[in-house]
């Protein structure tokens, strides 16, 4: 079996990490949705303002 090219699985690992920080954003937004009554879209949107706040420098 041929060696797997580094730069393929970099891109790889890359590519599988973004989808699933999305993944758990909405699904937290969801089970939250369903406690508070409150749109899941709303709820993601804030999840993501907080999240894009903690990783920029102050």
């Amino acid at each position: 079996m041929p060696t797997p090219d580094p730069e393929l699985e970099r891109m790889r690992q890359r590519a599988s990490a973004r989808p699933l920080r999305a993944r758990i954003i909405r699904a937290v937004a969801t089970s939250t949705a369903i406690e508070t009554g409150q749109p899941v879209a709303v709820i993601e949107r804030a999840l993501m303002d907080r999240q894009s706040t903690k990783a920029t420098p102050l």
